[in-house]
């Protein structure tokens, strides 16, 4: 998944999935890769020349991931049996330099961001549920709305991306009759997203997920052709 704010992070999930409990069905499926890159503060608009890595994790673990700052919510063990899902934290602010007005922002948002979102894999799609109190917006091929705000419901599971439409998608690509599949998605912490702006690096936390069993798959068809 990739994370994208005014200070950078990067993380890889190389695999996410396994049924928990009382969820949607989630059996290991794929390579799903996560890479967050929080741009620099003087990133040019759709250019990341001056983006700096600050954090790459690869897990498979099949419960998923958590990407928060603080701990996993308490009481899941006992909701849904023990939890494998690994911990990727907020790397603080302190790691990179930031303007000053942007640290502050940046201090206020992350509290709010404790228990954050956990992500995993089904055979059906890729699957999301946020559990901290600080807001988060979503857009991707699932996306109500591509012109204003998709929020994340608290302690609802949301479907992020279906895995039988990315395969109808990809076989009308590969026959020439429709555009390339959609599946990234991006996860927007404490602000509104999407706006009017089409400057991403504007908001403070982005996370582009990009799960990399749908990299895999269009790379290869592409390569052995229709």
């Amino acid at each position: 998944m990739m994370i994208c704010c005014e200070y950078v992070f990067s993380l890889s999930l190389a695999a996410i999935g396994n049924q928990r409990k009382g969820m949607e069905e989630s059996t290991p499926v794929g390579l799903p890769r996560w890479t967050a890159l929080l741009p620099s503060p003087y990133s040019a608009p759709h250019h990341r020349s001056l983006d700096q890595l600050v954090v790459d994790v690869t897990t498979s673990t099949p419960d998923g991931c958590f990407i928060l700052h603080g701990q996993v919510p308490l009481g899941n063990e006992r909701i849904y049996g023990p939890c494998t899902a690994q911990q990727v934290p907020f790397p603080p602010p302190g790691v990179i330099h930031l303007p000053p007005g942007i640290a502050e922002a940046m201090d206020r948002l992350l509290p709010h961001l404790e228990r954050g979102v956990l992500v995993w894999v089904a055979p059906d799609g890729v699957f999301i549920k946020r559990f901290c109190q600080g807001r988060v917006y979503w857009s991707g091929p699932l996306a109500q709305h591509t012109d204003r705000p998709n929020k994340l419901n608290r302690e609802r599971t949301c479907k992020l991306l279906n895995a039988s439409i990315f395969l109808k998608e990809l076989q009308d690509f590969l026959k020439g009759a429709g555009p390339k599949p959609r599946y990234e998605i991006d996860l927007c912490f404490g602000e509104e997203f999407p706006d009017a702006s089409p400057l991403k690096t504007r908001k403070l936390i982005i996370a582009q997920v990009v799960p990399l069993f749908a990299v895999n798959l269009l790379q290869r068809c592409q390569r052995l052709g229709p």
